[in-house]
């Protein structure tokens, strides 16, 4: 009966054209029916655990209504372990996500193609496909990069596309879109690498858990590794090598996971459109309700592992990305963390033929300077945990 009520509000937002998340007002109920459990006697965390997994189930049911769930979301829900709780993070142990599915931003920086800000030296680079052969469909729920063929049964020509990754939920959602799309082939990853540390330049993650990805993907990665000591102009001129390499292999579009940062996009338009390249956004034209809907109802499954200091607190570290979560965010964060406030780390979903096994370690509390286009500088701190590949 809950569940037809869910849908029948469902129905009511879709004609009135309402999002489905109103976080603040599921946060005051959900304060409000904790304190009468307290009241009756009950534990508070009971039942906030039992009105965040109802909610949860009810979110799913009014974006199936609003037509978010898109392809994939029914046989998403049948794959065991589909659905998960936030599990709590003991500060000095790692958080293990070693064996099979798990219970449980973007900085103020321009980045130029590959997901990196900017660098000095001419960077090494390294491509390799870990899965040959494979499609780019990992489950029988994506849909990827098979033939596509016409309503004659034609062969359709697809577009050679390379897909600039970061390893977090906006990247991984974007590809999840393109490769529904059925339009591109898309011939490889591109990545960027701090040379010394062996992390990605975005979110830190290290080249193992980026190679696990992207094997599991099914996609080649392509890293072009930056040294510490960067400079703009080193960095275009390597980043144009890479496009040069790319465009060589009759490469046209290059595919981002950008949201509505208008200023990044003319940016990446202005170095690629010289070199007769297209970019491609997928989850552009969106609001950031919409985003977030279409991403939870994707079957894609990420975990928060850096977040703004003066927005969310470290016990955000650790926490998988759902309804729950994005009901939880304080008034005025971007659900998406598109102002910085929070950054992830995908592991599974429609796109992978399997999890990736990793470990997050405890919350670590850092400051960073970060120089803006005016020349001011201003200081980001932020709480961040380690990513590192497990068995």
């Amino acid at each position: 009966r809950r569940m037809r009520i869910a849908r029948d509000i469902g129905r009511y937002k879709k004609e009135h054209a309402m999002p489905v998340l109103q976080a603040e007002r599921y946060n005051d109920l959900l304060d409000r029916r904790a304190a009468q459990a307290c009241d009756l006697g009950m534990e508070r965390d009971f039942i906030r655990t039992l009105l965040q997994a109802i909610h949860e189930e009810s979110v799913r049911q009014q974006m199936h209504v609003l037509g978010e769930c898109r392809a994939g979301i029914a046989e998403a829900e049948k794959r065991p372990g589909t659905r998960s709780s936030p599990a709590g993070h003991r500060k000095g142990s790692p958080y293990d996500r070693s064996g099979g599915p798990p219970s449980p931003r973007r900085a103020q920086r321009k980045s130029l193609p590959g997901g990196g800000d900017e660098a000095q030296k001419q960077p090494e680079t390294t491509s390799g496909l870990q899965s040959p052969g494979h499609s780019g469909v990992c489950r029988p729920d994506a849909v990827g990069q098979g033939e596509t063929t016409t309503k004659t049964n034609e062969p359709m020509t697809k577009i050679k596309a390379v897909f600039n990754w970061s390893g977090g939920k906006d990247s991984a959602h974007a590809l999840w879109r393109a490769l529904q799309s059925g339009r591109y082939e898309i011939v490889a990853l591109l990545t960027t690498a701090d040379r010394d540390t062996g992390r990605s330049t975005m979110h830190a993650i290290p080249e193992e858990l980026l190679h696990a990805q992207a094997e599991r993907i099914g996609i080649p990665l392509h890293i072009v590794r930056i040294p510490a000591e960067w400079g703009s102009d080193a960095y275009a001129s390597a980043m144009r090598a890479a496009v040069e390499h790319f465009r060589a292999q009759g490469v046209t579009h290059f595919i981002f996971g950008d949201i509505h940062l208008h200023d990044v996009r003319r940016y990446r338009e202005a170095q690629l459109t010289p070199y007769g390249l297209e970019v491609v956004e997928p989850l552009w034209d969106e609001t950031s309700e919409q985003i977030i809907e279409g991403f939870l109802a994707s079957g894609l499954r990420t975990v928060v592992v850096t977040t703004m200091a003066d927005r969310l607190g470290a016990e955000a570290i650790g926490r998988e990305l759902d309804a729950a979560f994005v009901a939880s965010l304080p008034a005025g964060t971007d659900p998406n963390g598109e102002n910085g406030e929070y950054h992830t780390f995908c592991y599974d979903g429609p796109i992978f033929r399997s999890p990736v096994p990793f470990r997050l370690g405890p919350p670590q509390r850092r400051s960073h300077d970060i120089r803006h286009d005016d020349g001011t500088v201003h200081t980001y701190t932020y709480w961040f945990a380690e990513l590192e590949a497990a068995e």
